[in-house]
């Protein structure tokens, strides 16, 4: 299987190819401007010395400051983030917000640290990497294992490491530091709104009571998914954790599926959580638990992998029975598999529009924190709305007239625009 770094370039190299350009313009996107590796050594709560592996990829900044998420996970790699900048670079530029792309992580497994330490590794990060990020330069933002929490110790490291309070230099902070309530849930909105205007531009004739949904991955994008589809109308008939998940033909109760995963920690799949009957009788009713594996070929009208990468591959692609696909993971549908499923007629929407509700409304909170006011989370959201929409009708329009799928036209169309602001700073020559 490609890794998702070669399916990211693959994807860039075809989106050139459409529109003729040089070699110039893959040569300078090809690597990113800057790889910052750094060591960061922390006083364990048993007073062993431990040093841990970060990284901030700087991408592209051709249209405007880097941006981009910090992830701590055990299995973070340069290259996994190296190809997270790249498609930040591509995802700004396709949801026309002047920025450019980066991505920063750390090797850790942060439910193994305490709060202490926690702490003080990630304020260790920010230490390391204080000359390269800030406002004007990299607005860095959560992403796996990042709460607004520990956003917020940045801010606070940044901002001694400054001299002022510097509210503006990281995104998705808590609304009583300059965040947006809104941001919780953006990802997952957003990629509600694009799903919706797709549907819209196919002319689906089903019913939302009637359109079957299966969600990978219940975790905050997938679980605010699964909730904001089902008070919609939709009829979510399955969800996953990491264990496994439940499938339940006749919709399942999302609101009380995420309270019992709340209550437990993780969704249980000891019981049932019927959508139509009262609360108190789940325990004499029956639902299929199903693996991960399972629920990705199911017979439902519309899939949503929501949490990791490359979990449909040419192995599995032929399974897959869902007419739509919803990336709002980054890159869980691989190269070989999305030949196998156009051959199919599936409709992909790429995480590259489809899960950007969550950067276009970290702009907004930068805005805010640069102008010194506060929009309302309604406001927000609709101003999210309006950029998602404008962007997924351009998509939809360009793949339909020139016959390709939505994935390419979304490139296309980020990498026509990353282009046009490399020509004009005349980082590549004017044609």
């Amino acid at each position: 299987m490609n890794s998702f770094l070669e399916d990211t370039l693959a994807s860039l190299n075809k989106a050139a190819d459409h529109l003729h350009l040089k070699k110039d313009v893959l040569e300078v996107l090809s690597k990113p401007n800057k790889i910052i590796q750094v060591s960061i050594p922390i006083r364990l709560d048993s007073g062993e010395m431990k040093v841990f592996e970060g990284w901030r990829v700087q991408h592209n900044d051709a249209r405007g400051p880097y941006k981009g998420g910090i992830r701590l996970n055990p299995v973070v790699s340069l290259e996994e983030v190296s190809a997270l900048a790249t498609l930040m670079t591509l995802k700004t530029a396709v949801a026309n917000i002047p920025y450019g792309g980066a991505k920063g992580g750390i090797a850790c497994d942060p439910k193994k640290l305490s709060s202490r330490e926690l702490e003080q590794l990630v304020r260790g990060y920010v230490h390391a990497l204080h000359k390269v990020i800030g406002p004007l330069t990299d607005i860095p933002a959560p992403d796996v294992n990042v709460s607004s929490e520990i956003i917020a110790w940045m801010v606070d490291e940044y901002s001694k490491l400054e001299g002022a309070t510097t509210l503006g230099a990281f995104t998705g902070k808590p609304p009583e530091l300059g965040g947006n309530s809104a941001r919780e849930i953006a990802t997952a909105h957003g990629g509600y709104i694009v799903l919706e205007e797709v549907l819209k531009q196919t002319n689906w004739q089903k019913s939302k009571n009637e359109t079957t949904i299966a969600i990978q991955g219940f975790g905050n994008v997938g679980g605010h998914m699964a909730r904001i589809l089902n008070n919609a109308g939709y009829k979510v008939v399955a969800i996953s954790g990491h264990q496994g998940g439940i499938f339940d033909p006749n919709g399942i109760n999302t609101d009380e599926a995420l309270q019992a995963k709340h209550e437990a920690g993780s969704l249980p799949l000891n019981r049932c959580y019927p959508k139509s009957l009262p609360q108190y009788s789940h325990n004499l009713l029956s639902c299929e638990t199903i693996t991960n594996e399972k629920l990705l070929e199911l017979e439902v009208d519309i899939l949503i992998p929501s949490a990791l990468e490359g979990v449909i591959s040419k192995e599995n692609a032929s399974q897959i029975k869902a007419k739509y696909i919803v990336e709002m993971a980054n890159g869980p549908v691989t190269r070989e598999a999305q030949a196998i499923l156009d051959q199919k007629q599936v409709i992909i929407i790429p995480d590259i529009i489809a899960n950007a509700g969550g950067v276009v409304v970290s702009y907004l909170e930068w805005v805010e924190n640069r102008q010194g006011f506060h929009w309302k989370e309604s406001e927000v959201l609709e101003r999210m709305s309006q950029h998602l929409t404008e962007n997924i009708g351009m998509i939809y329009t360009m793949s339909e007239s020139q016959k390709i799928n939505l994935r390419e036209a979304a490139y296309i169309l980020g990498l026509g625009r990353i282009t046009q602001a490399m020509k004009l700073r005349g980082w590549i020559p004017l044609e």
